[in-house]
């Protein structure tokens, strides 16, 4: 296994608990505390081309590969070992981790699905995402609906919050680097986290007791420590930068208040049962990738005010209800995806006895 943490450390642990096959676990060095917070301990590795990828898998010999579909198709970690796992022809399993960019996780060119990027059998998290990928061009026949194996740790963790030291409230922001990764791009969102974050802090102040934020930044691009939004923030509660390699569910669980804009961290607050704040200010329609906003369970706050009331109103327990009905609270998630991994090297079994 290698790839994004949130998809393929709680099926390692799932099928290290089930104990009957030696899943071993890889993963890039900056991966490593992820990996390790969601309950998996991989192999630190890396692959510099498609032949180190190839020879990597010539030494650990696997019956299936197991990668998420994260990073660059043509030099990430995943894909280099996806297709060396073709070229072997060891059967592979990609789990996706987010609703973002789907087609785009399979397609070396816009619009073009990529024979060569596609698995076996790919996970997902629900009937929309596959409708999407089948209408992309991905084939039906390689997409399953497991449901997101996160969920399935998610749930079996929730109880861990640890006691505050803080009689503050407490919020935290998941920043992403939108302003860095749309610059120049015809297909920016409208918006950036230093005005997210502006939004924010206004409505922090419009709050008594004004609330601690709590910023976590993108584990391999921070953009607003020493920002000039942060320096003119005036947040009587006070600002504090979460360390880079913090374990970002241990901030989940000890938070009142979660906000963000589009990353899959509000998903798992919201399932948590945390008041969970999306803020996409002047956001383009067709650019909102926050799967909350576009199924409807949250609204994109435009204003200070409206963040102030999402803040103080809390969590709406039927929208609660429902999130966890349509994300599979109740879903063993990942031991679902274990059986598409179990099916896929059963039939690679069966071909190299037949």
């Amino acid at each position: 296994m290698t790839g994004g943490a949130a998809c393929l450390a709680p099926v390692a642990s799932w099928l290290a608990k089930r104990g009957d096959v030696d899943a071993i676990c890889l993963a890039g060095p900056a991966a490593m505390t992820a990996f390790a917070s969601l309950g998996a301990h991989p192999e630190p590795v890396g692959a510099g081309d498609d032949a180190d990828a190839v020879s990597l898998l010539r030494s650990f010999a696997p019956d299936v590969v197991v990668a998420g579909a994260v990073g660059s198709i043509d030099h990430g970690l995943d894909y280099r070992l996806v297709r060396a796992a073709g070229r072997l022809s060891i059967p592979r399993v990609m789990i996706l981790d987010s609703w973002m960019h789907l087609i785009a996780r399979f397609a070396l060119r816009k619009g073009r699905v990529e024979p060569d990027a596609l698995p076996e059998a790919i996970c997902v998290m629900d009937e929309p995402t596959a409708a999407e990928l089948r209408a992309g061009g991905v084939p039906s026949k390689l997409v399953t609906v497991t449901g997101h194996p996160l969920v399935q740790w998610l749930r079996a963790s929730q109880e861990k919050a640890e006691p505050r030291r803080s009689s503050r409230p407490r919020w935290v922001f998941f920043s992403e680097p939108l302003s860095t990764y749309y610059k120049g791009r015809d297909d920016a969102p409208g918006y950036d986290e230093h005005e997210a974050f502006s939004l924010a802090c206004s409505a922090a102040s419009k709050i008594s007791p004004a609330p601690e934020i709590v910023v976590k930044e993108h584990p391999r691009l921070a953009t607003l420590a020493g920002s000039a939004v942060v320096q003119a923030a005036r947040v009587e509660g006070g600002i504090l930068f979460a360390p880079v390699q913090a374990d970002p569910y241990a901030l989940l669980r000890g938070a009142d208040v979660v906000l963000g804009m589009s990353s899959s961290m509000l998903v798992w607050a919201f399932l948590l049962g945390k008041t969970v704040i999306a803020v996409q200010p002047g956001i383009t329609p067709d650019a909102d990738f926050n799967i909350l906003t576009r199924r409807g369970f949250l609204r994109n706050v435009q204003s200070a005010e409206a963040l102030r009331d999402a803040a103080l109103r809390g969590v709406d327990q039927k929208l609660l209800e429902s999130a966890r009905e349509f994300f599979g609270w109740e879903t063993p998630t990942s031991a679902r995806c274990a059986t598409v991994i179990d099916k896929a090297a059963s039939r690679a079994f069966s071909r190299q006895t037949g």
